[in-house]
């Protein structure tokens, strides 16, 4: 029906009649969305490979008994003590879970009446939940170094196809920690100071070695020191003290509650071995390389590829990036146990950027890097589910 053109209001004649939608402007997608999501289904692929893999070759073998990792399937090696701790919290579990910081298992024990009161459920969910957000947070911190949309699509996929990767799909808290640290290197590198430091505590609180990030606040710190107004330097110094604060809370907790002095650090270092300087156990390692290629050797094998990462990342990246992988390499090779190393490395998450970098960079390096990435995800949680490899 025609519209006299009386009964429109003069503000609006000659304008065109259309509904508001369609001047709505079109929802653009994420930038991360695609390599992100990409990403994190194609490790969770390789990981279920790896499982049908193992649990195929244990049926076929000879008495066909599942390894008892295997039965464990995304809670076994570390992921069964967090789940104990969210389900019977501290006093019930023996010493050696005392070792395991709490923020991880106490979130698992928040959210499991949404899971019908599993926290089975609810610690595998929050490790899947969090790995993606890690994703999107290296993407994001990434983009903000560099600019570059190809370089931060890399570096996603290097983070989630790093050897230790698969750790991020079973009950671990790296997922949770490292989501926490590099959202707190995205606030400190933009300033954001209350920000990276609420983050840079809770990634204190979830896993020791978010303590570290105190190494490039301190970098970040000294590099604005000239800059930074004095209204600002409270929150600032928050940020050095932020993390490692974390980490006291519980160890101080636990030292009280259990009448132990430092007991989580104590059950640790029992485990890792006495403490060795790191050229000393550099130099065990070359050793260790040719008459236990399969044990300790394999670990030097990773240690020579996360060195030369490392130079990397000294050449490229900012120096409080620099700080935070010497400072957590040096921790890793400080120990006469080097089993976890490559999870070490994984915590590490310059590293990541820098093969990220590395594969934006030199194309011809792809196929060969990726394929051995995708490789040992599948080969490392297969040996871990049979008993062999302790991640």
């Amino acid at each position: 029906m025609d519209v006299e053109p009386s009964a429109v209001p003069a503000s609006v004649r000659g304008v065109a009649m259309v509904s508001p939608i369609e001047h709505a402007p079109a929802r653009r997608r994420p930038d991360w969305l695609v390599p992100v999501i990409s990403a994190w289904v194609t490790v969770r692929l390789l990981v279920l490979l790896a499982y049908v893999g193992v649990r195929i070759a244990a049926t076929n073998s000879g008495d066909g008994e599942l390894p008892y990792q295997l039965t464990r399937k995304l809670l076994s090696w570390d992921g069964g003590w967090y789940r104990f701790i969210s389900q019977i919290g501290y006093d019930e579990i023996s010493e050696e879970g005392i070792r395991f910081f709490p923020a991880f298992p106490l979130m698992a024990r928040a959210i499991s009446p949404l899971f019908g009161g599993s926290d089975t459920a609810a610690v595998i969910v929050i490790a899947n939940v969090a790995a993606c957000g890690a994703l999107i947070a290296m993407y994001r911190l990434v983009r903000f170094e560099t600019g570059d949309h190809r370089a931060a699509t890399w570096s996603v996929w290097a983070f989630a196809l790093f050897p230790a990767g698969f750790v991020a799909s079973w009950a671990y808290a790296e997922p949770m920690m490292l989501w926490l640290s590099l959202a707190a290197m995205l606030a400190l590198r933009r300033q954001r100071y209350v920000s990276s430091a609420v983050l840079m505590f809770f990634a204190g609180l979830t896993r020791p070695l978010g303590s570290l990030l105190a190494f490039a606040a301190l970098v970040e710190l000294w590099r604005c020191r000239g800059d930074l107004d004095i209204k600002r330097w409270p929150a600032a110094l928050g940020t050095l003290l932020a993390a490692p604060l974390g980490s006291a809370v519980y160890v101080l907790w636990a030292s009280a509650h259990f009448d132990n002095w430092l007991i989580p650090l104590t059950i640790q270092n029992e485990l890792r071995g006495d403490p060795n300087l790191p050229p000393q156990r550099l130099i065990e390692g070359i050793g260790e390389l040719f008459n236990d290629p399969l044990g300790d050797g394999i670990h030097v094998m990773f240690l020579v590829i996360f060195c030369t990462l490392a130079v990397l990342v000294a050449r490229w990246l900012p120096a409080s990036y620099t700080a935070i992988t010497i400072a957590t390499l040096v921790i890793a090779l400080g120990a006469e146990n080097l089993n976890s190393f490559e999870r070490y490395g994984y915590n590490a998450f310059p590293l990541a950027i820098a093969a990220g970098l590395a594969l934006c960079r030199y194309p011809r390096i792809r196929l060969p890097a990726l394929g051995a990435a995708a490789t040992l995800i599948v080969a490392l949680p297969a040996a871990a589910w049979w008993g062999s490899y302790v991640p």
